[in-house]
């Protein structure tokens, strides 16, 4: 805008001085006419051209008046001079004024000339009474000067307005610019907030698909532990009749007999059917837990032929288990899925293959040893610790490996969950996990577990119990599989107590109502056809609270009614059992 007025202000500049010479040239040829018309002096030409010295200074004087004041008319639109005319600016006839007081000017100035210069009368006669001709002349002179003021103060009003409305025009852009400016920066924040929201919700997005993928790999490990629990029932069913009928025949035929070895043979083979159905159990999320006194080394020794096909051919697992390391208070089966976690973990970090090792020992830990929350007062732990010599473990990430979901490994190969299972199995057995490794070299692994009995006293644990015989009491025995129900039959019939067996809740019921003092033992399955075991053992002890009752179950899910079980407090057996497990469990009872 200021380029837009300088350009104005220089053309109107350049227009007020062509403006003057012109009037100059209009002056300068009115003096020769005159000179000729009313002088008689000579020609138009040679008056026009060639005036004599007097004629010739009044008219430059008079042209540098007009000259004079059409610069000054310029300089009045300068802005570096406006301050020089700010007083006359103020007035929108400023100028037109000073062309009256240049025509005043001229007026004194031409009576000068012809009194003093051309002799024509006294000075006051020519200001105020001139001759007609003279009179002319003037008048002539005086309305080119007017006009020209008039002319100039007209284009000066017209300049000042167009200057007024940029002006206004600025501040309004002025304003514009301040808005758009603010608006521009609301803009570029509102930008930067959606980068920042695009930015996050692609992140919520990358984790929401590897949320989903690992999701998907849970419900796959899910399907499996359902599937391994439909089948679990029917299969313990199977094992336990197998496992029952095999201890019944080995007790009638001599022990170095080759009957005995083949029925051995079906014993262990039923044996081994069973411990692989409690390790696919594992894999299900509800499989209950069931505390007792256990031999880590035993149960390592019972794994090994399961964690060589884990392990593959390729690498090397090796066994350094000290003979005198005691017993710990844990659940069997959650245990052996901890040592296979650990086992198979060490397989994913040795694709080249290498060596594993497995290690047990009794340790003593300080109490500042002991992560805080273990709530244990025993300074005495069995240490089981899984070595790989793998290329290790980051040292800035060895605090993430316990995280459900958290996988070093390349997608689609790994859930993440197998070390967070295992810190989760360590808590409820009041025990904990550590972690050493050393880039490059090997990785070790060791979970620390509160001893319960040393060495010695577990060989007076392990030894061979006596089993009482039942002396005549009467059992209430309430099974649906045939096959089970014969073998508890015979079992319990052998060893002196008097069954009365029945396939359902209703025929047992039926039993117990014709004599409900006359029982000393309810012995039923949880999962029956018409009702469930629970159910009935509530019923037949609302009308006979001295009742003594024991459970059992071959499933794993819900359908083992564990909960219920746990409220009430009533003795459970799991199935698959072998002779001496029921006799045990029964004679615990009565």
């Amino acid at each position: 805008m200021t380029a837009i007025k300088s350009q104005g202000m220089s053309k109107s500049g350049l227009q007020y001085i062509r403006t003057s010479i012109i009037f100059s040239l209009c002056f300068w040829a009115m003096e020769a006419v005159q000179d000729v018309v009313t002088f008689d002096r000579g020609t138009f030409i040679n008056r026009l051209l060639f005036p004599d010295a007097k004629a010739l200074w009044m008219r430059v004087l008079v042209i540098c008046v007009i000259l004079l004041f059409g610069v000054v008319a310029d300089s009045l639109k300068d802005r570096k001079k406006e301050y020089q005319w700010r007083a006359i600016l103020r007035s929108e006839w400023g100028i037109f004024c000073i062309g009256l007081v240049f025509s005043a000017v001229y007026w004194f100035i031409e009576s000068i000339r012809y009194t003093y210069i051309y002799g024509s009368g006294n000075f006051l006669e020519m200001v105020f009474a001139p001759a007609a001709h003279i009179l002319w002349v003037r008048l002539m002179a005086v309305f080119f000067l007017v006009l020209f003021a008039l002319f100039i103060q007209i284009n000066a009003n017209a300049l000042r307005q167009e200057e007024r409305a940029l002006q206004i025009e600025q501040l309004r852009l002025e304003d514009l610019l301040k808005s758009k400016s603010f608006e521009l920066r609301e803009a570029r924040t509102l930008i930067r907030r959606l980068q920042q929201e695009i930015e996050r919700r692609k992140r919520l997005e990358t984790e929401n698909a590897k949320i989903q993928n690992q999701l998907i790999k849970a419900q796959k490990v899910e399907a499996i532990g359902v599937v391994a629990g439909g089948i679990a029932h029917d299969f313990n069913n199977l094992m336990t009749a197998v496992l029952g009928v095999s201890t019944l025949a080995m007790k009638e035929v001599p022990a170095d007999g080759p009957l005995y070895r083949d029925i051995r043979e079906i014993y262990d083979a039923a044996r081994r059917a069973a411990d692989l159905t409690r390790q696919l159990l594992l894999l299900g999320s509800d499989h209950p837990m069931k505390f007792g006194a256990i031999c880590l080394n035993k149960t390592i020794q019972q794994l090994e032929k399961m964690l060589q096909s884990l392990v593959g051919e390729d690498i090397r697992l090796k066994y350094d288990l000290d003979e005198n390391t005691g017993m710990v208070q844990g659940d069997r089966g959650t245990l052996e899925q901890t040592l296979i976690n650990l086992v198979v973990n060490g397989r994913d970090a040795l694709p080249q293959g290498g060596e594993i090792t497995v290690r047990t020992r009794n340790v003593r830990l300080k109490e500042s040893r002991r992560p805080p929350g273990t709530g244990q007062v025993t300074n005495r732990f069995v240490c089981l610790s899984v070595t790989d010599t793998g290329s290790g473990i980051p040292k800035e990430i060895r605090d993430k490996i316990f995280d459900p979901f958290f996988s070093t490994k390349p997608q689609g190969t790994g859930t993440g969950l197998g070390l967070s299972v295992v810190n989760r199995i360590m808590k409820k057995h009041h025990g904990w996990i550590e972690v050493e490794s050393i880039p490059g070299r090997n990785t070790v692994f060791s979970v620390f577990l509160p001893l319960i009995a040393t060495h010695t006293e577990k060989q007076e644990c392990g030894r061979k119990e006596c089993l009482n015989q039942g002396f005549g009491k009467r059992i209430l025995l309430v099974e649906d599989e045939d096959r089970v129900r014969e073998f508890t039959r015979r079992a319990l019939d052998k060893n002196g107590y008097t069954v009365i067996t029945a396939n359902c809740a209703e025929e047992a019921e039926q039993i117990f109502q014709q004599d409900p003092d006359g029982f000393d033992l309810l012995f039923t399955d949880v999962v029956l056809p018409d009702k469930n075991g629970v159910d009935l053992v509530l019923d037949l002890k609302a009308s006979c609270p001295e009742l003594n009752v024991l459970l059992c179950s071959g499933h794993s899910d819900s359908k083992s009614q564990c909960a219920k079980i746990e409220k009430y407090g009533f003795p459970f057996l799991k199935k698959p059992f072998e002779l001496n497990e029921l006799l045990r469990g029964v004679q615990q009872v009565i």
